[in-house]
């Protein structure tokens, strides 16, 4: 199949959990057969082709609400002139998925529409759109995948009538990278000393709870545990880069200077971040939105048991995550967790073998191809 896959950001400093799942979905793609091209953002230097994966980049931004910028005709054209079986545009308000909107009458392969949340919804500035835009846009798609059965992008596709498009297919983590030990041990090349250990993994946006996760951490009350703070300091572009910057890498850094048990982690170490999963005793998660957090799959994967706050679709995995509304009941959890192992490995055995069934990637690659593989069945019928 000749397949195009439509995203923000691919192998670009700071795209998040969206690029890490679109690049596993399409290398996993590539894997199977398939003839896969990624039209993304430009980014000066990256290659042209990655693990097989054909990436074409535009300079372009924004979105329909605040207005699209850049070489948009060039990219229309793109889309135009393509040739696939298969079009997935990987969320909505963003270019890549609103300016396909705006041709997608005319473009004769089956369209997919892969929507990680939605996260405008129930934003005034965005209501327009999604009635204007982004819905009667869809009603033309041949499939909406979401990643939750429950969480609020599908409610609203099914409350609009389109619940006979919906698929679900999950988040995940990679197998590669989790199978087997960590190419160092953490305790050593950090020179912690302290008996345990509790990371959270999150580049630095405010939205992602670093001080809700500090707050927890100081309020343990104990001096036998170090927390790891893993991600990108600088995220996003022009003024947010800076606000995000000082309104929360900064707060971190200071909390970190106040405190030796508190250390920063650069989260585009892959090896380090994978040594800190595999070394750690817990997962501390204060993030405010979220769609289905990769982090999560991946502490499944690593037996970390996992802490969190009720966002995104967590509560599909409640039998073995623990949900939290305050600090105060972040750290309650945790020193209850701490102090006994047993039901520590119960919950990450259990979380464990849920993402060796239904979350590793080679299986959401699977599921992916599979759809698109019904899709030109029912085309050609």
């Amino acid at each position: 199949m000749r397949i195009l896959l439509a995203v923000e950001f691919y192998y670009a400093p700071g795209g998040g959990g969206i690029q890490e799942q679109v690049r596993r979905i399409a290398e996993g793609l590539v894997t199977k057969g398939n003839e896969v091209t990624v039209a993304t953002s430009y980014v000066n230097g990256r290659s042209s082709i990655i693990n097989g994966v054909k990436i074409v980049g535009f300079n372009v931004h924004g979105d329909n609400v605040w207005g699209i910028h850049g070489d948009k005709d060039k990219y229309v054209k793109f889309l135009l002139d393509q040739d696939n079986d298969v079009v997935v545009c990987f969320g909505g308000n963003v270019w890549t998925t609103d300016l396909l909107f705006s041709v997608g009458d005319k473009i004769r392969a089956k369209k997919v529409l892969s929507t990680p949340g939605l996260s405008k919804l129930g934003n005034e500035k965005y209501d327009k759109y999604y009635e204007k835009d982004y819905l009667p846009a869809i009603r033309g798609f041949d499939a909406l995948v979401y990643t939750s059965e429950n969480y609020r992008d599908k409610v609203f596709g099914d409350n609009n009538g389109l619940g006979d498009k919906a698929i679900i297919i999950p988040n995940g983590a990679s197998e590669e990278e989790f199978i087997g030990p960590a190419r160092f041990k953490i305790r050593e090349k950090l020179k912690i000393t302290s008996p345990y250990i509790a990371i959270t993994v999150a580049n630095h946006y405010r939205a992602k709870g670093h001080r809700f996760v500090i707050s927890a951490f100081k309020k343990l009350r104990r001096k036998d545990i170090t927390l790891l703070i893993i991600g990108e300091r600088f995220v996003s572009t022009g003024v947010k880069k800076w606000g995000h910057f000082v309104l929360d890498y900064m707060y971190c850094f200071g909390s970190s200077l106040f405190s030796r048990r508190i250390v920063l982690l650069n989260g585009k170490e892959r090896d380090m971040v994978l040594a800190a999963y595999k070394g750690a005793d817990l997962f501390l998660f204060g993030s405010e939105l979220e769609c289905a957090p990769l982090v999560m799959y991946e502490s499944f994967a690593a037996k970390l048991p996992f802490i969190t706050t009720d966002v995104g679709n967590v509560k599909d995995h409640s039998q073995y995550i623990k949900i939290v509304r305050s600090p105060i009941e972040m750290a309650e959890v945790s020193n209850r967790l701490l102090n006994n192992k047993n039901e520590r490995e119960t919950m990450s055995e259990v979380a464990y073998t849920e993402w060796k069934k239904n979350h590793t990637w080679t299986r959401i690659a699977d599921m992916y191809n599979d759809l698109f593989n019904r899709l030109i069945v029912e085309k050609d019928e």
